[in-house]
């Protein structure tokens, strides 16, 4: 003889679904401010595995932005969220050198301003190729200007623009952020 579950499980089971499905629905986001659709995998993504989308989002990342001010609190799906996450995490001499030689050119910004923040005995090396690189990066200078321009990685790799980017997103710079 089959047994029946009693309807009282059944019924604690589809109020706990119900209050897990319903929050988590509402706390992810539609869209970006930009108009892209793949907020709400991002969103989940960098919150269930801050790594691997950190990575994923430096390497896709489009442009490099040049600031006063941040524009923003840095949010994990962001790309100063997920640039922050990669530099607080213990592999991050190893996985800044391997987004600096293989990564796109705003990539390899990103990467070279990481291995200077964790003080990488790389960052030397690294800065020397990027002082040469000719490749295009779009920069955005915000709030400034509304479009964004092209120019040559080596014009960005210096200790000083890199010094500069790093008082404006790095860590500890998001002091109005933390409420």
């Amino acid at each position: 003889m089959i047994t029946r579950p009693p309807i009282a499980a059944l019924g604690v089971a589809a109020a706990l679904a119900v209050l897990t499905l319903v929050p988590a629905i509402m706390l992810t986001p539609n869209s970006y401010p930009d108009g892209s659709r793949d907020r709400a995998s991002r969103f989940w993504w960098a919150r269930l595995t801050p790594r691997p989308y950190a990575i994923f989002a430096l390497r896709t990342s489009p442009y490099w932005v040049v600031a006063a001010y941040p524009p923003y609190c840095p949010a994990p799906e962001n790309d100063f969220g997920a640039w922050l996450t990669l530099v607080a995490s213990r592999q991050a001499d190893s996985i800044f050198r391997h987004l600096f030689a293989q990564g796109s050119p705003v990539t390899r910004l990103y990467a070279l301003a990481g291995l200077f923040q964790i003080r990488s005995r790389a960052f030397a090396p690294a800065l020397s190729a990027a002082r040469y690189d000719t490749s295009k990066v779009r920069l955005v200078v915000w709030p400034d200007a509304p479009h964004d321009t092209l120019v040559q990685l080596a014009s960005l790799a210096s200790v000083h623009q890199i010094r500069s980017w790093l008082a404006v997103f790095g860590p500890g710079s998001q002091g109005r952020c933390a409420a």
